[in-house]
């Protein structure tokens, strides 16, 4: 994955790990915020709902920094899809 989102400063290297991961029989999935989003019945569920997150963070809909209220609440599953 070679792209970058328009609120990338410079260019960076980044390696890939796996953004998901189960606890107690749960799934979650890790953002580029840093924010751990779930939890999921299983892992494909956690994986369409990484997706979307991806579409709408990268769509514009919320404008810049959509994706930034999540990081004061870690663990927040329930994204809001309401323009800002």
């Amino acid at each position: 994955m070679t792209e970058r989102r328009k609120s990338d400063q410079e260019e960076k290297s980044f390696f890939r790990s796996d953004r998901f991961f189960e606890h107690n029989g749960q799934w979650f999935f890790a953002t580029r915020e840093g924010t751990m989003e779930g939890p999921f019945g299983d892992r494909m569920q956690a994986q369409a709902r990484l997706e979307a997150y991806i579409k709408v963070a990268n769509s514009g809909i919320l404008g810049d920094g959509a994706t930034d209220d999540h990081a004061a609440a870690p663990g927040h599953s329930d994204w809001s899809l309401k323009p800002k």
